[in-house]
């Protein structure tokens, strides 16, 4: 059974990925939709740690959506994602470690 998968500069929409007993997933730099990334999360409720890192159309909305439907996420990387603003209302409850390094361009006001 498939635990732990790696897809780095993944080009394709949607992503049809059924692994219910994954727990890391890291999904960098992947040019993926919402609904995609809302797919995933559905479909891996086990995940731990799952990297998102340069995820460049994720919503604070699809990231509200991953955090309620993996609810044993400890690790969460969401740096380079310009749209982000993680929200105060952010609050999953296993979580322990957050990533979040902002894209050099979102710095500047």
């Amino acid at each position: 059974m498939l635990q732990r998968l790696v897809m780095r500069r993944l080009i394709t929409t949607p992503l049809s990925l059924i692994c219910p007993q994954l727990t890391h997933l890291d999904l960098v730099a992947c040019k993926l939709s919402d609904a995609s990334l809302r797919q995933c999360a559905v479909s891996a409720p086990l995940l731990t740690r799952l990297s998102l890192a340069g995820c460049h159309q994720l919503t604070d909305e699809t990231l509200r959506q991953v955090a309620a439907s993996c609810s044993r996420l400890t690790t969460l990387n969401v740096s380079h994602c310009p749209l982000l603003t993680i929200p105060e209302n952010f609050e999953p409850r296993n979580l322990k470690q957050l990533w979040m390094v902002r894209p050099p361009s979102a710095l500047t006001t």
